[in-house]
């Protein structure tokens, strides 16, 4: 049997076939043409025969770019896969590195089950002079009726023009804080919550007007995060476990200015005090499996006030922003709230109906050239 590449041959509805590759020659070569998915930093590669695979690899990708990948079979029938200019690696067969399968839109149009996750951390920034010097300081956000106020009014826009499109809409609005830091006493430094609101089932997704949804974002209480790493994982699981519609488009729009844990990508050392239970790249991953795409709203913080000037915390800025832009599904669903444009925003959420990869995933064929 000869050797095949798995591919998608349908990529609006995921589905996969085996593509001969005219490798059964030893030595050969050829080269294969590629396309990354939306959402997809990599392509992932299968080769297999006698339908029993061989070798994985991943070839870095942008978002929904073409590459070309050479595959050479050598006089022993082992395979190397180059791609110009490209990191290339390869990986065990086992299943258990299988990518995820894609996200596939098609016919789900009526409903949508929409999750709002608030940071209730967020802080904003403004300058505040002494007698010798001008510095920046910050207060907590949700506690300033003005400035949140119209961050949520800003988020109203998204979701009225979203629940425009589809007939049946239902929302969760949930916010995250924190876990407790280990030996530290000191009142201000105590979280009032890990997740909000408590009991669980308080967090559901529920049939409910764009005017109760704003109400309940007003209502969000602030608390204080204590390390720079906040419980954002915790509340990717936390959603994990809503009961979405299988019939409905499942989005969370995660809004917020802390990051979560990350095993893969960590911030610097002195940015976590604790030990955390969950890791944002993986509960990514996890709602990517159920069908739930993820959209971030970036608060970013002005830049005009000096926040930047030490090295310390522009680096943590910096893998705030990165990990806000990983996390969203598509690049143009990482938004950031100094330019939200919400009707951009939606447009972009709803006129997009292909399918979403999330890391490495299959790819789709253009063609196979000896």
């Amino acid at each position: 049997m000869s050797l095949t590449l798995t591919v998608l041959t349908d990529p609006e509805r995921g589905t996969v076939g085996h593509e001969p590759l005219p490798l059964d020659e030893k030595p050969s070569r050829c080269h294969v043409q590629l396309r990354s998915l939306p959402g997809a930093s990599g392509i992932h590669l299968a080769f297999a025969e006698d339908e029993r695979v061989l070798l994985r690899a991943e070839v870095d990708t942008d978002s929904a770019e073409p590459v070309t990948v050479e595959i050479e079979r050598d006089a022993e029938g082992d395979l190397d896969v180059v791609s110009a200019g490209r990191r290339v690696f390869t990986l065990p067969p086992d299943e258990r590195f299988a990518p995820p399968p894609p996200i596939c839109l098609a016919g789900l149009d009526e409903c949508l089950d929409l999750a709002l996750v608030v940071d209730g951390t967020a802080r904003f920034w403004y300058e505040e002079e002494t007698v010798t010097v001008r510095e920046a300081v910050s207060r907590p956000l949700l506690e300033d009726a003005e400035r949140w106020g119209a961050h949520v009014e800003k988020i109203g826009e998204l979701v009225e023009l979203l629940a425009g499109r589809y007939s049946d809409l239902r929302v969760a609005v949930m916010a995250f804080g924190d876990q407790e830091m280990p030996d530290v006493a000191a009142p201000d430094l105590g979280p009032e919550y890990l997740l909000y609101p408590e009991p669980e089932s308080d967090r559901s997704l529920q049939p409910r007007s764009v005017e109760e949804t704003l109400e309940r974002l007003r209502g969000v209480p602030a608390t204080t995060g204590g390390d720079f790493v906040d419980a954002v994982a915790d509340a990717l699981a936390a959603c994990a476990r809503l009961r979405w519609r299988r019939e409905a488009r499942k989005l969370v729009l995660l809004v917020g200015d802390s990051p979560g844990h990350s095993v893969a990508r960590p911030l610097q050392r002195g940015a976590d005090a604790c030990v955390r239970e969950h890791d944002v790249d993986v509960q990514a991953e996890q709602l990517h499996r159920l069908g739930v795409e993820l959209v971030t709203l970036y608060l970013d913080p002005p830049g005009d006030i000096g926040l930047e000037d030490v090295s310390y915390r522009k680096k943590l800025l910096d893998a705030t922003r990165e990990q806000y832009r990983r996390l969203a599904s598509l690049p143009q669903t990482a938004l950031r709230a100094s330019g939200l444009d919400s009707a951009i925003a939606a447009a972009a959420l709803v006129d997009h109906r292909g399918p979403i990869a999330r890391g490495a995933a299959l790819g789709e064929l253009i063609q196979v050239d000896p």
